[in-house]
């Protein structure tokens, strides 16, 4: 098996959720604590969408969240890239947009897929993403990736059978606002 890292919102050790949850019940959410750059899934709170929430948790300090889930439908999406790319998203929190027009498909944007690493191979991945013209390209482009939970009011799908959507926002996207795991693989 290939060593994998892990790094969640760069800073924790993958698996660590955020422990203060023992907060009064009122509804299910999954939520991103600012304080903590952890991410608690089914916290019982009160959120608004996308408005920080402010509770005191027993035994534990103040924690500010953010829901990452409200009426929206969320998906989880992925974001291949190379050694570099993976070590500037570990860096910045955030995934800069393609510039390159091979790359392309639907503009300037930050480009994702559903497509699984754990369920499709490298070459497919390759093909999906950059189309078969294109299949020659160096397989280390999709070595390392992000998973990335976002709502999908986010994103549009590229026209066409492939797997491809485009990341709302030519500034890129700002990882600190959404769940997600950073993948190093050797």
């Amino acid at each position: 098996a290939a060593n994998v890292t892990r790094v969640i919102n760069s800073d924790v050790q993958a698996g660590v959720m955020c422990s203060n949850f023992l907060v009064n019940v009122t509804t299910r959410a999954t939520a991103f604590c600012t304080d903590c750059n952890l991410l608690t899934r089914n916290l019982d709170a009160t959120f608004s969408a996308y408005e920080p929430y402010e509770t005191t948790v027993k035994r534990k300090n103040t924690h500010k969240y953010i829901s990452v889930e409200s009426t929206e439908k969320v998906d989880t999406f992925y974001h291949y890239t190379d050694d570099k790319g993976a070590e500037g998203i570990t860096r910045d929190k955030t995934i800069r947009p393609s510039t390159d027009p091979r790359d392309m498909m639907i503009g300037k944007g930050v480009y994702l897929t559903k497509k699984n690493p754990d369920k499709h191979s490298k070459e497919e991945i390759l093909q999906n993403n950059y189309d078969s013209a294109l299949l020659s390209t160096n397989p280390d482009r999709v070595k390392n990736f992000v998973k990335i939970d976002l709502p999908t009011s986010k994103v549009d799908k590229a026209p066409g059978s492939r797997d491809v959507y485009k990341y709302k926002g030519e500034d890129g996207l700002d990882l600190r606002n959404y769940c997600h795991e950073i993948i190093k693989r050797d």
